[in-house]
């Protein structure tokens, strides 16, 4: 895997994401007049994320010796550059006008989308008293230029992936793996690294990191902003204002009209797109969708019967082509397959690991191990805070676009399955049968947030101390876990907690910060 995404970033590197013509020339004109305030210079860029791209590059190839952490926003990123580079960087900066017509379509798709998700997520830090709502509006913003690089230049495999999805009913992110062999955010931290670009973009495409506020604010105006690209008035929809009501300490009616107004104001602001806004979408009347209950009815016609023929053959060659390496098929849905010298890889590693390695390299081992070696399809290390009544997931492969997930905090209470679990080093396999029996251990809520009923779970141990947990599933009930994999993953948690003990300074408790 490792070579493939080095390839990857190699090809993406030599890729420039174009900026549109009218914000370069509008920039151009301001910045003719050496007075000009920085504000205005931000309002034109900001509605441009290939403008901004090039921005925050051209910023992070300077290593200017005031950079310190580096440019987080944009107006810093101006003011550092100055009047006279700013002029520069509109005269090379690459323009969508060159590209053929249907990718200047798909690009600016991207772009309403992105600006759209900026502006929900730059009121949410507001209304949030985040500290700099600016550092969330550019992450968010920039949150998927993998994606649109690769869907300018390479977007063959994209619409494999998409194809997948949509014939397997499996989410997007996973079929990205089965295609591409890792996950998408994975290629994007890596470019984040490479081009220097703001520490919070690289740190919000870690699911790990949801139980952050601002970083679950990216990821969910991000859900936000695709969803309501199809229907503001879905059961999807309604389950993201839930998840935002929650988060602003609202009721469902007010997190929904705050929603509502910022995508107005992104609809107007994002004109120069010309293509139909997302709040053009709420000029539709409720629809049952809405209700929780709601079940969709299949309508079947002419075309829509010959497009499914058409994409269930591309996505039957896509999984011909990938089964005997990366998945496996039940019921529908993938269900990724065990790779022997993957696990024994890591095992290998674990054994091997001492002092000399970091922390964080000794636990992305064991999480690889699971997911790709025994094919478990969403893995989390959990420590536990410094209370030691919660735990806070360190690691999480297999959920990048599930925000909900993604904020894995189970409490930790003498009578619960947590723990219990964090007592003695041995791991329980729950399976639908036992879910009855270990009710009165597991809360609702965390039976809502896994949305399954048979996992692993095994507390970590470093030097027979309880640290956190190792959870692992594989997403559907439909994909069975087994006899081995659990013995295998019991294997790989045992060697974790080992090869942590090896460090100087093991990690005793979950780090504290918001």
């Amino acid at each position: 895997m490792a070579g493939a995404l080095e390839q990857w970033i190699i090809k993406l590197q030599r890729m420039p994401l174009p900026a549109l013509r009218q914000s370069v020339e509008e920039l151009r004109l301001l910045a003719v007049n050496d007075n000009v305030a920085i504000e205005r210079l931000s309002r034109v860029v900001e509605r441009d994320p290939g403008l901004t791209l090039h921005l925050l590059r051209r910023c992070g190839s300077q290593r200017h010796r005031y950079l310190g952490n580096g440019v987080s926003t944009i107006p810093h990123g101006l003011m550092l550059l100055g009047l006279t580079q700013v002029r520069q960087l509109t005269t090379s900066v690459p323009l969508e006008d060159k590209l053929p017509s249907s990718k200047r379509l798909v690009l600016r798709r991207h772009y309403s989308r992105a600006y759209h998700a900026a502006v929900q997520a730059r009121k949410l830090a507001q209304l949030l008293r985040d500290f700099q709502p600016d550092e969330v509006f550019v992450a968010t913003l920039l949150y998927s230029f993998t994606e649109m690089l690769l869907r300018l230049y390479l977007p063959k495999k994209l619409d494999e992936a998409e194809q997948l999805a949509h014939q397997r009913r499996i989410v997007l992110a996973e079929a990205q793996y089965v295609i591409l062999g890792f996950a998408i955010s994975t290629l994007t931290r890596q470019m984040c690294d490479r081009w220097q670009l703001p520490k919070l973009l690289g740190e919000s495409l870690d699911p790990a990191n949801a139980w952050r506020q601002r970083i679950y604010v990216i990821m969910l105006t991000q859900q936000i902003a695709r969803t309501a690209e199809q229907s503001w008035y879905s059961q999807e929809m309604s389950g993201l204002i839930a998840q935002c009501a929650d988060l602003l300490g609202c009721d469902f009616g007010t997190a929904a009209n705050h929603l509502h107004q910022q995508a107005v104001v992104a609809g107007h602001s994002s004109t120069l797109l010309r293509i139909a806004p997302a709040a053009s979408r709420l000029l539709l009347p409720s629809v049952p969708e809405a209700d929780p209950t709601w079940q969709p009815t299949p309508t079947i016609t002419e075309t829509t019967t010959e497009t499914d023929k058409r994409i269930a053959a591309v996505a039957a060659q896509s999984h011909q082509a990938a089964t005997t390496e990366q998945h496996e098929e039940a019921d529908g849905h993938f269900c990724l397959a065990p790779r022997r010298r993957l696990f024994q890889n890591a095992s290998k590693q674990l054994d091997a690991i001492d002092a000399s390695h970091t922390i964080n390299e000794t636990i992305d081992v064991a999480m690889q191990g699971m997911h790709h070696g025994l094919g478990l399809n969403r893995v989390v290390f959990a420590l536990l805070t410094p209370e030691r009544n919660q735990l806070r997931a360190r690691a999480i492969l297999g959920a990048e676009d599930d925000t909900l997930f993604n904020r894995f905090q189970p409490t930790v209470t003498e009578d619960n399955l947590f723990g219990k679990i964090l007592q003695k080093p041995k791991p329980i396999w729950v399976t639908s049968r036992d879910i009855t029996r270990y009710s009165c251990f597991i809360s609702s809520d965390f039976r809502d947030l896994i949305g399954v009923e048979n996992f692993f779970l095994m507390g970590v141990f470093v030097n027979n101390r309880s640290i956190g947990v190792c959870y692992a599933d594989r997403h559907h009930d439909d994909c069975q876990l087994d006899k081995d994999s659990f013995r295998r993953f019991q294997q790989l948690v045992y060697q974790l907690g080992n090869a942590l003990g090896r460090h100087s300074n093991p990690p005793a408790t979950n780090r504290k910060g918001r």
